[in-house]
């Protein structure tokens, strides 16, 4: 009986960890993300990728698929991360602020080469109190925002 008592005292705390490992994997693709992108815009004139083909256009720079897939949703079929259209082919320089605008971030929509202006944020949020974001400047974050 003094199992089933501490099993049911630990569980929380195991799924909490369980939940926290998740949402630092998705954090780490996210940044990973991020970086392929600055390597692209490196290679083609500080330009930023299409939006409706930015997987494809990074993928060279990642040689790994799995980074594109949200490890909440890989169980789900889906990618779940998407691209800010509002970035697509936009020159670095024009952006005023890269360290606040939006370029990846966990979606709803869950398809290769996900894109929209940030209105697939998932809502509740995918890993408990945040969704996790990448910046134009390649670093990424938790926000709580829908």
């Amino acid at each position: 009986m003094g199992y089933c008592v501490l099993s049911l005292i630990l569980a929380p705390v195991f799924n909490q960890a369980e939940d926290e490992a998740i949402r630092t994997h998705c954090l780490s693709n996210l940044k990973q993300l991020g970086t392929a992108q600055m390597m692209y815009i490196q290679d083609y004139d500080e330009h930023f990728p299409m939006a409706s083909q930015w997987g494809d256009l990074t993928e060279p720079y990642l040689k790994d698929r799995a980074k594109y897939r949200c490890p909440s949703v890989s169980d789900q079929g889906g990618f779940g991360y998407a691209m800010n259209s509002e970035m697509s082919q936009k020159k670095f320089d024009e952006i005023k602020k890269p360290d606040q605008t939006l370029l990846l971030y966990d979606s709803t929509n869950l398809a290769w080469n996900a894109h929209d202006k940030v209105a697939s944020l998932p809502d509740p949020h995918r890993h408990s109190d945040k969704n996790n974001v990448a910046y134009a400047d390649g670093h990424a974050n938790g926000v709580a925002m829908p």
